[in-house]
């Protein structure tokens, strides 16, 4: 019965992130930290990303890993993470969240 709430977690965190509402001064909030993120040095993205916990963040919902990696199977854990202790609590690594960022799979949706 204890593993049940760790199950649901990512989906309710999905589910959740969903339903706020995008307003526009977030949104260009956002764009200005994930600017700044661009140019920063590959540590300064994941320690922004992982220890921010007022950076709310979201991945691509489709899996764009190949589906016999096992960097596939961690995607689909943490994919509906909001926050980077999510990924990590969730079975992803800072490598992960660096290059997802790198990628586009990753972006952040709301600053402090």
């Amino acid at each position: 019965a204890a593993a049940a709430p760790e199950e649901e977690a990512p989906e309710a965190a999905a589910a959740a992130a969903a339903e706020q509402p995008a307003d526009d001064e977030s949104c260009e909030e956002a764009a200005d930290v994930q600017g700044l993120l661009d140019g920063a040095a590959q540590r300064v993205i994941v320690d922004m990303l992982l220890a921010n916990a007022s950076l709310k963040i979201a991945f691509d919902q489709e899996n764009p890993k190949r589906p016999d990696s096992a960097s596939f199977k961690r995607y689909e854990a943490y994919k509906a993470a909001t926050c980077g202790a999510d990924v990590l609590a969730w079975g992803g690594s800072k490598s992960d969240v660096l290059h997802d960022y790198r990628k586009g799979f990753l972006r952040v949706t709301r600053c402090p």
